[in-house]
């Protein structure tokens, strides 16, 4: 059931995932005792990170990223929100634990976020990167 939840969570349908969660805690699941929804789900993410290499975290934060954008082209803002927010996270825990050393350092967030959607407009239909370009200029 936790897969549920962090599915959900991921996608940005926190009601459902609330949900779930709640039966995991009526449950008495060990996984969720006195966490919240949010706790649980960054828990999981952070185990993901915990358990990768340098290669593997890029890979992971590159691959949110890409999702984030393709989920705001198409207007699911929602789902958008989530996976930039598991990217963020990842890059936040990559850059505490080895960001100090030089090799593992990555460039910051926000200039990684630029590239990989420059570089998704470049490969998308003409209709979706024109989508994606008004939500980009939406948002600033």
């Amino acid at each position: 059931m936790g897969r549920c939840v962090e599915l959900m969570y991921t996608y940005g349908q926190m009601e459902k995932a609330q949900k779930y969660f709640d039966m995991m805690k009526k449950e008495k699941m060990p996984e969720v005792t006195g966490l919240t929804l949010d706790q649980f789900a960054y828990k999981i993410w952070e185990k993901n990170m915990e358990d990768s290499g340098f290669k593997k975290r890029m890979e992971m934060i590159t691959a949110m990223i890409t999702q984030s954008t393709y989920l705001l082209a198409y207007g699911d803002y929602q789902g958008a929100e989530s996976f930039l927010a598991l990217a963020k996270l990842s890059y936040d825990r990559h850059m505490n634990d080895m960001g100090k050393q030089e090799r593992q350092a990555l460039k910051p967030f926000a200039q990684i976020r630029k590239e990989i959607m420059e570089n998704l407009m470049n490969i998308m239909t003409p209709d979706l990167a024109q989508a994606l370009r008004g939500e980009l200029n939406s948002l600033e």
